[in-house]
């Protein structure tokens, strides 16, 4: 019963607010303080890159573009690699004869669509030249023969 009254007696005299004030406000310094970040953290870096492309000449419907990653730009290397067949992704071309990539790290690629795959005219599928936070699409080489189309391009860091 005491402690009953002693608690009325702290709510009429306002002391219960005050404690409570208190209380509450410590806590919530603590909260605030466990919550905080050390360190920066950069919007702008992208772990990898996102890009569009077009195929040049005339191709059929149900093309496909096969991405691989390079491993040397001379014509050898690139015919071998395309050759040996395993594409790291592969991408639909659609009606207005282009193509997405999505989530590229830095690295050397490959472009190839089969010679097979056109009409009468010829082209490398090649992909937009872009930029996309510190990341940027640069075309090396492109070209083909009678059997493969193809582009050769890197995703390199800006400095």
């Amino acid at each position: 019963m005491a402690d009953m009254i002693c608690l009325s007696s702290l709510f009429k005299k306002g002391y219960f607010i005050v404690w409570f004030t208190v209380i509450l406000l410590l806590t919530s310094c603590s909260i605030t303080h466990t919550n905080q970040f050390e360190g920066n953290i950069s919007v702008s870096e992208y772990a990898c890159l996102n890009f569009n492309g077009s195929v040049l000449g005339k191709i059929k419907d149900n093309t496909t573009v096969a991405l691989y990653e390079a491993e040397g730009l001379d014509y050898k290397s690139i015919i071998g690699k395309i050759n040996e067949g395993h594409p790291v992704g592969i991408s639909k071309v659609n009606a207005n004869q282009s193509f997405s990539f999505y989530c590229l790290p830095e690295g050397n690629y490959l472009l190839s669509v089969p010679a097979s795959s056109y009409y009468s005219s010829f082209g490398s599928p090649i992909p937009a030249e872009s930029n996309q936070g510190n990341l940027k699409v640069v075309v090396i080489l492109q070209g083909g023969d009678s059997q493969y189309w193809f582009s050769f391009f890197s995703i390199k860091r800006i400095s």
